[in-house]
């Protein structure tokens, strides 16, 4: 199946990593038509990313200025390292949905998870004790310098489960870009891909946007994400609205974003 996607495209062909730079005539549709974004670190104070409800509802607005209807929000669920349980996460969602009720703010916000692949996470999988958004969609990610070794074991649990793994930030992940048969491997084994917007601006390096230049090249792209953990990255986001890079990934991939 998706040995198909294995077709003439050398690695950086066709976009290089400065063809963010080339501007188009107009702006491209963002957030009208994508509609849904599926990662991002909105709840105040549980992880690395908003650190007040001011600045989760300023980031919300920003959301709402780009065009997005809905913002589904995936707090860290990391094992020693963020202290957060699916009680936090929705209590969190209750307040920022609240906060929202009192600003002119009309987007709708849902929150689930980014999970990391960990002892947790493997306990949380095997008791069903999942987040999950739309049509049982989950996103986990994982170490980016070695592949965990039951990779593939937990993705099939996930998929016996009836759960739809989605895979954060694959151009993130060193071990990939030294291997690129695994993300094909991944592919063939059902797993989607979600791409971080602020990868394709080259943040937090040229390096990423190499790679995530190659999965959109090789139209393998099925989720752009922001991964946005503060304001500043909706502004680097909005730039993308004046660049062919972002065309690009609308020519060369089919998204689901819309479909969430």
């Amino acid at each position: 199946m998706i040995n198909g996607l294995k077709k003439m495209f050398s690695p950086f062909s066709a976009l290089s990593p400065h063809s963010h730079l080339l501007p188009l005539s107009g702006e491209l549709e963002l957030g009208r038509k994508l509609k849904t974004d599926i990662h991002s670190h909105l709840i105040p104070g549980i992880d690395d990313g908003a650190k007040t409800m001011e600045e989760s509802i300023a980031i919300l607005e920003a959301f709402e200025h780009l065009g997005y209807e809905r913002v589904v929000t995936t707090p860290h669920m990391m094992q020693d390292r963020y202290d957060n349980s699916h009680k936090k996460i929705l209590d969190g969602l209750f307040e920022v949905r609240r906060e929202l009720e009192k600003h002119s703010c009309e987007i709708k916000l849902d929150a689930a998870a980014e999970y990391y692949i960990d002892d947790q996470f493997e306990k949380l999988l095997y008791e069903r004790d999942i987040l999950t958004f739309s049509d049982n969609y989950i996103l986990f990610e994982m170490s980016c310098i070695n592949k965990p070794l039951n990779l593939f074991d937990l993705i099939l649990e996930m998929q016996i489960a009836g759960y739809k793994p989605i895979l954060a930030h694959p151009e993130r992940y060193v071990f990939m870009n030294n291997d690129r048969d695994l993300y094909y491997e991944l592919k063939d084994s059902g797993v989607l891909f979600q791409v971080d917007m602020l990868s394709l601006t080259n943040y937090p390096s040229f390096e990423t946007q190499r790679y995530a230049l190659w999965l959109c090249n090789n139209g393998m792209i099925d989720f752009l994400g922001s991964d946005a953990h503060k304001i500043a990255h909706l502004d680097m986001i909005e730039k993308l609205k004046t660049t062919s890079i972002l065309k690009s990934v609308y020519d060369k991939n089919k998204l689901l974003n819309d479909t969430l």
